[in-house]
């Protein structure tokens, strides 16, 4: 069982350039192995990194992919 404070941990970037590009996550501790994560990653496509990492129909006509996400992990 987890102790009564809780920790969330948490990351985000934030990068300006040809484009504009954020991502940002959380993960909350479930138990002592397991915890729950979420996130976003919101790319330009003019940047580098939202030219690779987003695909074709993820490019909407505001010049943007947006990507949400959930993951539960497990440490061994």
């Amino acid at each position: 069982m987890i102790d009564n404070k809780f920790p969330i941990s948490y990351s985000g970037i934030v990068t300006f350039g040809q484009g504009f590009d954020f991502e940002a996550s959380c993960s909350i501790p479930l138990s002592k192995s397991f915890s729950l994560g979420a996130g976003c990653e919101i790319y330009s496509v003019k940047s580098l990194q939202g030219q690779r990492n987003a695909t074709t129909n993820m490019k909407e006509s505001n010049g943007f992919s947006k990507n949400f996400f959930a993951s539960v992990s497990y440490r061994f």
